[in-house]
């Protein structure tokens, strides 16, 4: 996949939506996803064991259900997986920078 397919699909993909993750409640590891509506949209907290530790995961998703971003808190420290518009500003980056744009 190239540097321009992955620009496009964060800015016009789903990638993942809020139905997408009720699909994990079928393993094993999977316990409790909790839904929730805030100013930016939706708010997915996904309740699993990962390495035999309880941890809640947070997906944020916004009115048109593009997933925004994953995150967990490690202590107090919010701790990204993803962060859509993150991502998207480092792939701009480097196709900026890349000995192929003109």
């Amino acid at each position: 996949m190239t540097i321009i397919d992955k620009i496009y699909d964060l800015t016009y993909n789903e990638i993942l939506t809020p139905y997408n993750l009720i699909d994990n409640l079928k393993l094993d590891n999977y316990h409790e996803i909790k839904y929730a509506k805030n100013n930016d949209g939706i708010i997915a907290e996904v309740i699993c064991d990962v390495s035999q530790t309880r941890t809640s995961f947070y997906y944020q998703f916004n009115f048109d259900n593009f997933l925004n971003e994953i995150y967990y808190f490690e202590g107090n420290v919010k701790e990204y997986l993803f962060n859509r518009s993150a991502e998207l500003s480092n792939l701009r980056s480097k196709f900026i920078n890349t000995e192929n744009c003109v």
